[in-house]
């Protein structure tokens, strides 16, 4: 293999001489042009996971800016402010951005409020110094809103190179996808897609139509609870169907486990609801405050799963947890637990504890839906 080709599913440089190595391909099957782990995931769902230093692809978004590209920042609906690579800001500082916002299937077509999303959005860009030309919302998945993005990039980025950032499994490679389908066009060449971060591993130019476009790797985020999850455990998490919102009503101190990744300790004034917004699969168990701990420590792995044992062990991380305060002081006011789903307190003047792994992060904002 004399000329360096590249896999078009995770971009890494392809190699035919070692076997366990990244981007092996056999050299008759060089013209395939994908390698074996990405054959293996499209093939198979064997995900190798691949870790990539976030530090590397810091370096690889200066490089971007100091192009003329234009830049499109993907979010995920359901983790607005998780999902953003504000890590980066030093570099994405520089130059105005298009957000995209994705995945907004799995929000009931009767509940969507693209003005409360477009004013939240902008407020968390315009707080960390990051300037935004616009504002779109769309689902690759269902080729929503694509017709319209395509359009606006013929008429806003002209033959500027497009470059698509975001966080891992915000829906980069799906949206290429997207773009292909709308085109009409063969999908064979598009990345690959998978449940798992950190499928692509390098910058990934592939020409669609009018546009030249680059699937960059995901950043990787400790600060979502998926992160610490083994790929196995995603199925039970990511949000990837239409989400059927589940109400409790409230009376007195309650507590709700999310199966046993975590816990919810609500103290209402007065008579309270609150609605989770999560992966059906996931069951929420609820019961009187007093004593919840103790139950976590005996039930972990048991009723309250996930996570599983294996071997009849459960991960240590699981028993260490840390708790967030938070003051709901509004009515209608989100908490989101990010990479995990959110929680919607109906009236205010309540205070919530939220006991997860302690690098998730937490945030309340106003009502999504």
């Amino acid at each position: 293999m004399n000329e360096t080709k590249y896999c078009k599913g995770c971009g890494i440089a392809l190699q035919s001489s070692n076997s366990e190595g990244l981007g092996y391909i056999l050299e008759k099957h060089i013209e395939i042009g994908k390698c074996k782990r990405c054959f293996r995931i499209q093939q198979y769902s064997d995900f190798q996971v691949v870790d990539i230093k976030n530090e590397e692809l810091y370096e690889m978004m200066d490089a971007i800016v100091a192009t003329d590209a234009y830049i499109i920042h993907m979010l995920d609906i359901t983790d607005l402010l998780g999902s953003a690579i504000f890590e980066a800001s030093a570099s994405l500082k520089k130059k105005p951005c298009l957000i995209v916002v994705n995945k907004i299937d799995v929000i009931d077509r009767n509940m969507r409020r693209y003005d409360h999303w477009h004013e939240y959005c902008s407020e968390i860009f315009a707080k960390h110094g990051i300037k935004v030309k616009d504002i779109l919302f769309v689902s690759a998945k269902e080729i929503l809103g694509i017709q319209f993005l395509l359009k606006y990039l013929k008429k806003e980025a002209g033959n500027k190179p497009i470059h698509i950032i975001g966080s891992a499994n915000v829906g980069k490679s799906s949206l290429i996808q997207a773009f292909f389908q709308e085109n009409g066009l063969e999908t064979k060449q598009t990345p690959i897609i998978s449940p798992i971060p950190g499928t692509t591993l390098k910058a990934l130019e592939i020409q669609c139509s009018d546009f030249t476009l680059f699937d960059t790797p995901g950043i990787m985020k400790p600060q979502q609870f998926t992160y610490h999850l083994q790929p196995s455990a995603l199925k039970e998490v990511t949000l990837l169907k239409q989400i059927r919102p589940r109400n409790y009503p409230i009376y007195e101190e309650q507590t709700f486990f999310i199966g046993g990744y975590a816990q919810i300790n609500i103290k209402p004034k007065g008579t309270n609801s609150v609605t989770f917004y999560m992966n059906q699969q996931l069951e929420i168990h609820r019961r009187k405050t007093a004593g919840s701990d103790d139950f976590f420590k005996t039930h972990l792995g048991g009723i309250l799963s996930p996570p599983y044992a294996e071997n009849g062990v459960i991960d240590e991380k699981f028993f260490n947890r840390a708790t967030t305060i938070i003051k709901v002081k509004q009515a209608k006011t989100d908490i989101v637990i990010s990479g995990l789903g959110w929680i919607s307190i109906k009236n205010s003047d309540v205070e919530v504890e939220v006991i997860t792994l302690p690098k998730v992060m937490i945030y309340k904002k106003n009502a999504l839906v």
